[in-house]
């Protein structure tokens, strides 16, 4: 994913591109004497090399279809570009390229070549340069909005390259040498190469995810790890619509992670194994954590998404577009973001821990509510809505006061195959976290005490439903739910009557 910072211009004199044609037609004739190389996996990502790093392939075996995308070379960011060498040489033009069997798509923005057509996929391909020029029209759209005096059009079009025999582009002069065991992509400049993957979702994303860092190279060291390669993934998570268009930046779903998405599962997996990243965790994560860890990506991505959405980032999460150095970024991160906010970090726990295909981020995130909540010194009567995940009771407990909350009430909590109708203590046809679905539930929000979770007490759930009683030993605002799963809030409806007292 990281950029080559040196220039690379193929290209020959007349006759010495004659002279390859028909060297390179002998060899195609002939045979490589070795196997090709094997297909990536569609979960992966791409291969990032510097002239100052190994060349060598770092692993010579592919991950199993379950893992999440990966880089195989480290990053090194802040090494200078190369100047380009003083000779450059016209490369081989189309119609020679097609006498090697490497075909040429083009868009305004993107400059397509590949030798991976097929009868089965060659609409896809010749699609996919248009379908990026929508995805780069946004992009450039937003870019020029907050710096508008950067030479964002000289960023294109971006030149791009899908490879099914990397030997035959490296012969061509088309990629350089360094990329001769290359199994997934990389990028440097405005150009990026790439393997041909095993699905056309996958194809497609991890062609995208390129085309953005490209652009967004603009600012050279100005974006840190995170953000660049966050920013590429958020993007790149895509669908085409019935009448064939573009729709990117989506919450992933079923259809993207059957195509080879694998970055929810792969935050599953960290937490499960202990290892949740808090929101400073992940924005002060270096280049070189991005190999071999390819989890950093998925906390990238997380992050990324989860900012945009988050109902105290959204607005100044773009504002971080603006940023062209390090210092400016980190000054916008700070004045506009507020990641020390005890809200936000309780946000990012519960977004992380509840992440699954297809999930609703405007109504799994807490439902804050800027009105100071009261001391409970009487009885409190409110309304629980069926569609949405915390939302504040307006109390706060003192620490080792005890409340009695009671339930009562019909809801929606589904409406496939026929509406779900549920009481407060659930339906147990079904279950999320190990409780009903349905089931009325408690947590006690600390702003003060983070916990060991850094959770500030929305993972330690109570559960209520008809009835129940809490005893806060820290004391903190009360907040209350409807136990559902993060992508499936809005097929519910109706409310739950409840009624908090003292004991």
């Amino acid at each position: 994913m990281s950029s080559f910072r040196h220039r690379f211009s193929p290209g020959s004199s007349p006759s010495q591109t004659q002279f390859l044609v028909v060297t390179l037609l002998a060899f195609l004739v002939a045979g490589c004497g070795d196997s090709p190389a094997p297909e990536p996996d569609p979960a992966d990502v791409e291969v990032s090399i510097t002239p100052e790093q190994d060349h060598s392939s770092a692993s010579d075996s592919l991950p199993s279809p379950e893992e999440p995308m990966r880089d195989e070379q480290p990053k090194a960011r802040m090494q200078p570009p190369m100047e380009p060498p003083a000779v450059s040489r016209p490369e081989l033009d189309d119609a020679e390229l097609l006498n090697l069997g490497i075909r040429t798509f083009r868009s305004p923005h993107v400059i397509l070549r590949t030798d991976a057509v097929t009868f089965e996929n060659e609409e896809e391909l010749r699609s996919l340069p248009e379908l990026t020029s929508e995805l780069l029209e946004t992009m450039i759209e937003r870019l020029e909005k907050y710096a508008p005096s950067l030479p964002i059009q000289a960023r294109l079009p971006v030149r791009s390259f899908i490879m099914e025999d990397l030997k035959l582009f490296v012969q061509a002069d088309l990629a350089p040498l360094e990329l001769r065991e290359m199994l997934h992509g990389v990028y440097r400049d405005q150009t990026f190469w790439m393997r041909e993957q095993a699905t056309d979702y996958y194809r497609r994303h991890l062609f995208f995810h390129e085309s953005i860092h490209c652009l967004l190279d603009i600012y050279g060291y100005g974006y840190p790890v995170w953000f660049h390669e966050g920013m590429a993934e958020l993007y790149a998570v895509h669908r085409i619509t019935p009448e064939g268009s573009l729709e990117f930046g989506i919450v992933p779903g079923s259809d993207q992670v059957e195509g080879g998405f694998g970055r929810i599962a792969n935050i599953h997996r960290e937490i499960e194994a202990g290892r949740f990243r808090t929101l400073e965790d992940v924005i002060t994560m270096s280049s070189n954590e991005f190999y071999p860890h390819q989890e950093s990506y998925a906390w990238a991505w997380a992050i990324c998404r989860f900012l945009a959405d988050d109902q105290l980032t959204s607005v100044g999460f773009e504002n971080l577009l603006a940023s062209v150095n390090p210092p400016q970024f980190r000054q916008q991160l700070e004045q506009n973001l507020s990641l020390d906010s005890p809200r936000l970090r309780a946000d990012w726990a519960v977004f992380a821990t509840t992440l699954e295909p297809d999930f609703e981020p405007d109504r799994m995130l807490i439902q804050w509510d800027d009105s100071p909540a009261r001391p409970l010194a009487g009885n409190v009567e409110m309304t629980v809505q069926a569609d949405r995940n915390w939302q504040p009771a307006g109390v706060v407990l003192k620490a080792g006061q005890t409340c009695r909350i009671s339930a009562a009430g019909q809801f929606q909590i589904n409406d496939a195959p026929k509406p779900w109708i549920s009481e407060p203590q659930g339906v147990s046809a079904e279950y999320v976290d190990g409780h009903p679905v349905g089931q009325l539930q408690a947590v006690v929000f600390n702003e003060r005490v983070a916990g060991e979770k850094q959770d500030y007490g929305f993972l330690n759930v109570i559960p209520i439903g008809r009835e129940g009683t809490i005893t806060s030993e820290t004391g903190g605002e009360l907040f209350l739910r409807v136990n559902d799963r993060p992508s499936s809030w809005s097929n519910n409806a109706g409310a739950v009557s409840v009624h908090v007292e003292l004991e």
